[in-house]
């Protein structure tokens, strides 16, 4: 892992995708403007965690009760 992320191509791999979490984030964030949501790297394992599961499955439906956390 440490020498892909040192890689160019890996840098910017891992770039884009917290930047596609962070749009996720934004786009929930906008959806429900009374939760208190950080940026993706000041979040807790479970809240990024569910970014996760909407990168993947774009229908999913985050869980409020873990973003209010």
């Amino acid at each position: 892992y440490v020498d892909w992320y040192y890689e160019a191509e890996g840098d910017e791999d891992i770039t884009e995708y917290w930047g596609a979490l962070g749009r996720i984030a934004m786009e929930y964030k906008g959806e429900n403007p009374n939760l208190d949501l950080n940026i993706p790297n000041e979040m807790n394992a479970f809240q990024i965690e569910e970014l996760i599961k909407k990168k993947n499955d774009p229908s999913y439906e985050i869980n409020k009760e873990v973003m209010m956390e």
